[in-house]
């Protein structure tokens, strides 16, 4: 009996062992398949850095002086408005203002106002006389000047330009003023300028907005924008001749309809985002998105020629596609059948849009699979150029137009709150669209538009909305 179980128990052991080895077996095959992928993603995450310089770590909480003195002066007693005596001995010049077509020997003195200019790129100030009507209560504006403003229209325009277009911060501004005109504003004073510019441009931001709607071609883009601590986007939507932009909104559909709606008639052309979908009827899918993806998976991968082999294909298609967008001559009939030969040419590129990804397929494997699966599922929407030769292929106007948002983004230039948001998308659509349309564009030849707009009570964009609901009406 003893031995009996002596040997149950050997046997009982040795099978102990070898449960021990099988378990040592499988955690020696998990041990090289973790150090397999810290490998691989230490080696992604080296060409990640290459590729793109690490930011610098931001802090929650600011330690600095100047940010605790700030907050000390924030606390004391404002020195309130500058004495009126200081004002009258800044005084350059002297100018009457009068009712329009009204005798100066009718008029009698309404009150007086000091403004601030810019004169062949210096700071002017000049005391405004402003007469009345004999027996009537209304003063006429001054031209140039913002209304109940102490600065020149070209001071505000200029500080919104260098926000705004340029996107330079605020402060900076500040300082670039008062180094080349002399013109010091602190920083109550340049926020109210905008506000006030603002407030003066918003009837020409809505304006903009039906002027895009009515447009046949509309270029949609969109970034990462933050406003406070909430993390939206900026958008922007561009056409030939007008730009608007949205700063501090959401990714969804519930932007595209404060601007476009689902009945939109032109084209739109986009990258790949899925809230384009099925929003529009007529839709390009940007051609540049496509091929950058496969540039990099060619260069980051030379040896595997099949990347190779997809770009230079699907490149030749897309030369031989802006061909014949260019040929003037073809007819309808003609483009439609050469659009379907195209999309014939790309489902037989795209040999793997039915393989089935796993979660140990590599990287560069998904991202080229999953590339070929979205030309097949957008294929519809990439040869609009073709059937439509004023389309453009890429979205390069839109993607130009978010360039300097980006780089303001990563400067930590975004909007505080949703008023500053709103701020910035009125006044970057109104001198964007400015510039679009003033062949000469500068301070001069802006001001001299805006002071006609205050004086005729007609702006170019009325003008040119007028023109386009004209054009658009069934009559």
């Amino acid at each position: 009996m003893p031995e009996v179980w002596y040997l149950k128990e050997i046997r009982h052991k040795d099978k102990e062992i070898r449960d021990l080895k099988q378990q040592n077996a499988q955690k020696d095959e998990r041990i090289a398949e973790l150090e397999h992928e810290n490998e691989r993603l230490q080696e992604e995450l080296k060409q990640y850095a290459m590729a793109k310089q690490a930011k610098r770590p931001r802090f929650s909480q600011n330690f600095s002086l100047s940010h605790h003195e700030q907050k000390e002066r924030k606390q004391q007693l404002s020195p309130g408005r500058t004495p009126k005596e200081e004002k009258l001995s800044s005084v350059q010049r002297e100018e009457n203002v009068y009712p329009n077509g009204v005798s100066p020997v009718d008029c009698v003195l309404s009150h007086t106002r000091i403004v601030t200019h810019i004169r062949d790129g210096r700071k002017e100030v000049v005391l405004y006389s402003i007469y009345k009507k004999k027996r009537c209560n209304d003063t006429p504006d001054v031209p140039g000047v913002l209304p109940r403003g102490e600065y020149g229209l070209e001071v505000a325009v200029t500080l919104a330009f260098l926000v705004y277009v340029i996107e330079i911060s605020i402060k900076q501004a500040q300082d670039i003023l008062l180094f080349f005109t002399g013109i010091d504003l602190n920083d109550a004073q340049a926020n109210r300028l905008l506000s006030q510019l603002e407030s003066l441009w918003n009837p020409e931001f809505e304006k903009l907005i039906t002027l895009v709607t009515l447009a046949c071609l509309v270029h949609i883009d969109e970034t990462g924008w933050k406003t406070g601590k909430e993390r939206n986007y900026a958008w922007i939507f561009a056409t030939l001749a007008h730009t608007v932009f949205l700063y501090g909104k959401s990714r969804g559909e519930d932007t595209l309809d404060t601007i476009l709606s689902r009945e939109f008639p032109g084209t739109v052309i986009t990258d790949f985002l899925s809230t384009y979908e099925k929003y529009f009827k007529s839709n390009q899918k940007c051609w540049a998105h496509v091929l950058r993806t496969v540039i990099k998976l060619m260069l980051l991968h030379p040896k595997k020629r099949e990347y190779r082999r997809f770009f230079d294909n699907l490149y030749a298609l897309f030369t031989e596609a802006k061909s014949t967008k260019k040929a003037a001559h073809r007819t309808e009939a003609q483009r439609i059948k050469q659009t379907i030969v195209f999309q014939e040419r790309l489902r037989t590129l795209c040999t793997r849009r039915d393989d089935r990804l796993s979660e140990n397929t590599p990287d560069d494997v998904r991202a080229f699979v999953n590339l070929q699966k979205r030309l097949i599922k957008y294929i519809d929407q990439m040869f609009t150029f073709v059937l439509h030769p004023e389309v453009e292929p890429t979205n390069n106007r839109a993607e130009q137009g978010l360039r300097k948002t980006a780089k303001a983004r990563n400067n930590y230039q975004t909007s505080k709150t949703a008023k500053g948001a709103n701020r910035r998308s009125v006044l970057s659509s109104v001198l964007t669209s400015l510039q679009q349309n003033i062949p000469c564009f500068s301070l001069t030849t802006v001001i001299e538009e805006v002071t006609k707009w205050r004086r005729d009570g007609v702006t170019l964009f009325d003008r040119q909305l007028q023109m386009a609901q004209a054009r658009a009406s069934p009559g």
